[in-house]
């Protein structure tokens, strides 16, 4: 049986002290120069126990305060077959942040929406976080300008996470989405969505791409969702065609 390397050692040992309970869910941990002094190692053997730590789900590195550890929670659901009336997910209660602003379509919103390059858009950012923690979805939802006459919608008190709440300005003005595309893949976070997102190192994203269209199959909303790998789960709910 091999030795087991310092790292190892330090994330054997947190991982001990959180399982009988001695460190309890929300503790913040000593900085990594307190840790590397406890432990008489480097500070780099330090952020590879921890980066062990983290990937396990045991340990959560919070921007600008430390490394705490990791409040058990439930998953939340990203599920195709949702309504606005859909019940809360368990836990904390989800927060909202989101902007709303005019841009242009470039070279990667053009094809989306399916219009020309330079069109007028409306873009929702809207960032979610359960009340407590780290935020665990980025959505930017595009809507074209034509299509909302007037000023700029509000943002909502209480939007959606996924940025449903655009489809009632879109009934409102008159036009009726019928359903939706959504192309669904993991990769690796870019250096905004890891920051964004306050990503442990080796945790991926789930990236959906999501088109709207209306009742003649035009494009009328586009989103791009990026959603925490480790804290959301997507959900696909499809009827099943008879067989002639």
């Amino acid at each position: 049986m091999r030795s087991l390397y310092r790292y190892e050692v330090v994330a054997n040992d947190f991982r001990q002290q959180i399982t009988r309970g001695d460190l309890h869910a929300g503790a913040k941990l000593p900085t990594e120069e307190q840790l590397a002094t406890q432990y008489g190692v480097g500070r780099p053997t330090i952020r590879q126990a921890l980066g062990v730590l983290q990937a396990e789900e045991l340990v959560e590195k919070r921007h600008g305060r430390g490394n705490f550890v990791r409040i058990p929670l439930n998953r939340i659901v990203y599920a195709n077959n949702r309504t606005h009336h859909e019940p809360a997910p368990a836990g904390p209660p989800i927060l909202t942040q989101t902007t709303i602003r005019e841009t242009l379509a470039g070279t990667d919103l053009a094809p989306l929406l399916d219009v020309p390059e330079g069109t007028r858009l409306i873009e929702q950012t809207t960032i979610s976080r359960r009340k407590g923690s780290t935020p665990h979805a980025l959505v930017r939802s595009y809507l074209p300008r034509n299509l909302i006459p007037g000023p700029l919608p509000n943002p909502e008190p209480h939007t959606s996470p996924w940025a449903d709440n655009l489809r009632t300005h879109l009934t409102t003005a008159g036009i009726h989405p019928t359903h939706t595309t959504e192309r669904l893949t993991a990769r690796p976070p870019t250096a905004e969505e890891s920051e964004t997102l306050n990503l442990a190192p080796g945790i991926s994203v789930l990236a959906i791409q999501r088109q709207t269209h209306d009742t003649t199959n035009r494009i009328v909303e586009a989103a791009h969702l990026i959603l925490s790998g480790d804290r959301v789960e997507a959900t696909y709910t499809a009827p099943v065609t008879k067989q002639l």
